[in-house]
């Protein structure tokens, strides 16, 4: 079940706002480090906001509480961009880090290019 569908624009000054609403809808689970899930929607919202549109551009994201794991995704119709593809090695300017420890954090990432979007999702175990 959903705890929470949202569509923003992809905007850099929109991402403190959705920050603090998934903080909130994550505090309801027990037990569960919301460290890594905060972390990961910082890295993809300012990604999506600083790369994916070259104009305006909107993200979804939905957050989904199962039984034993919180699910994560974010949505855009930007540049196809499989943060999958980034490597340690491949970061010689510090630029794509924060997308491989955002990887490193969770415990499952996917990525899909469908119908025109980016789907990233992220999963962490409760």
């Amino acid at each position: 079940m959903a705890l929470w569908e949202f569509k923003i624009k992809a905007d850099k000054q929109e991402i403190p706002a959705v920050v603090e609403s998934i903080k909130a809808k994550l505090a309801r689970v027990r037990a569960f480090n919301r460290e890594a899930i905060i972390a990961v929607s910082v890295e993809m919202l300012s990604n999506i906001a600083e790369y994916a549109y070259s104009g305006e551009g909107y993200i979804i994201i939905e957050l989904i509480k199962a039984k034993d794991k919180v699910t994560i995704t974010f949505k855009d119709s930007g540049r196809p961009f499989n943060p999958g593809d980034v490597h340690n090695t491949e970061q010689k300017d510090g630029r794509g880090l924060g997308i491989i420890i955002a990887r490193n954090m969770t415990d499952r990432y996917d990525y899909t290019y469908c119908d025109g979007m980016n789907i990233s999702v992220f999963e962490k175990n409760i």
